[in-house]
């Protein structure tokens, strides 16, 4: 941890992430409550979580620009836009102009401005850590992360019932601006950008390295994985619609506010208990992963009382922060360098594809049934997941991250 925090680009990284995440917590919150008290309506709560998620379904078009592009450059535009765009909520607001139907178009162009960002984070990670701190970086960056999230959520509940929800993206521009500062200070990329730039050039074309990055995931286990993620991600997606109706109905923004927190709080833990279980087998985690977090959601509904609900919340959640270290570091340390910001850009676009679906349906149902049917819903697609890495005898058998290569992934540039 010392050697970690002594490396000034890492610090630079970790706190630039860190500004953008507490941001990132107001907005989230800001935008779906901001949907409900626009509206009163579940389902315009959907079409904000679609819009909110969609353009992550084609993350997989930045892999490339990630690859060839100056990684502080990147960083530097996105948060400078995504800082602009922010503020026209508290802008439209002042002037009394503020509607449902700014809220949707300011969100998909900053979510699409988002989508060039996150991989960029990921890839340039192993850059600036040596693989044998991979995982204690990633566990720190996760661990961090969720801790602020808990710490946001939490908070923007408070300030949505005290001084109103757009009051949130002010701050949120702040901390997006904030980064963008800190991130101008990094000092590797200029090297490794030379570097990406001259394979880029080798290559055959754009769409031939988007191409070669599916190519080198074809047939193999990391798709799999990502594809169980993507199943119950549709549940997830529901879920999060219906969240603000249903705090609602049991305490209004104030248990919205505790719900959003302990759910980050739950994948704090996890982020920070992924260090202390790297000895694990893979295989077996995400059988007992998936196992707990389906009890828990379902409980979350079933148990009555916020205290209650909020704790079945933490014990699903725990599971999710965990698995989200562990899956990232073992492609990080597994994936050929060149082709890392293609393929964690397609793997988070086949992770996060049917979220947005899965709002939309969850906003719909309910507004027309209850929130609480969508619950049960995803509890079941996760105890599915169970039955399907129990039958499977490769997913089940995989060992610990650090003995995975890429031939037991079946990982190869010659597929």
């Amino acid at each position: 941890m010392r050697e970690i925090l002594k490396n000034r680009d890492f610090v630079l990284l970790f706190t630039g992430r860190l500004s953008t995440n507490a941001g990132d917590s107001l907005y989230s919150i800001g935008v779906m409550w901001l949907a409900f008290q626009l509206t009163g309506s579940s389902l315009f709560v959907g079409v904000a979580g679609f819009l909110t998620r969609a353009p992550t379904a084609i993350q997989f078009l930045f892999g490339p620009l990630v690859d060839r592009w100056d990684i502080r450059r990147i960083f530097v535009g996105t948060q400078f836009v995504q800082g602009l765009l922010v503020l026209i909520i508290p802008i439209a607001a002042v002037l009394d102009a503020l509607s449902i139907w700014i809220l949707l178009g300011v969100i998909p162009v900053l979510s699409l401005t988002n989508q060039l960002a996150m991989p960029a984070y990921q890839a340039v990670l192993p850059r600036v850590v040596t693989s044998e701190n991979l995982t204690e970086a990633n566990s720190l960056f996760s661990t961090a992360a969720q801790g602020i999230n808990a710490v946001f959520n939490g908070l923007s509940g408070l300030l949505i019932a005290v001084v109103g929800a757009t009051a949130l993206f002010t701050i949120d521009a702040v901390t997006f601006f904030i980064a963008m500062i800190l991130l101008s200070q990094l000092s590797f990329s200029a090297a490794d950008s030379e570097d990406s730039a001259g394979n880029s050039d080798a290559a055959s074309g754009y769409f031939s390295e988007i191409r070669e990055g599916f190519d080198y995931l074809r047939g193999s286990l990391v798709l799999q994985i990502a594809a169980i993620a993507t199943f119950t991600n549709f549940g997830y997606g529901a879920v999060l619609a219906a969240l603000p109706e249903y705090a609602n109905s049991i305490g209004g923004p104030e248990a919205y506010g505790v719900l959003t927190a302990t759910l980050a709080t739950g994948s704090f833990v996890g982020a920070l208990g992924a260090s202390f279980i790297g000895d694990v087998q893979y295989g077996r985690f995400l059988l007992v992963g998936y196992l707990t977090t389906a009890v828990g959601v379902i409980l979350a509904v079933v148990l009555p009382g916020i205290v209650l609900t909020a704790a079945a919340i933490l014990v699903a959640s725990v599971a999710l922060g965990a698995y989200s270290v562990l899956t990232r570091s073992m492609m990080q340390s597994v994936v050929d360098n060149s082709l890392l910001g293609r393929v964690m850009s397609i793997t988070q676009s086949a992770y996060d594809v049917m979220v947005p679906v899965g709002s939309l349906v969850g906003g719909f149902v309910s507004a027309q049934f209850a929130p609480r049917v969508t619950f049960y819903a995803l509890g079941g697609l996760y105890a599915l997941n169970v039955l399907y890495i129990a039958g499977h005898g490769t997913l089940r058998s995989l060992p610990k991250v650090g003995d995975m290569d890429q031939e037991m992934l079946r990982l190869s540039t010659k597929n």
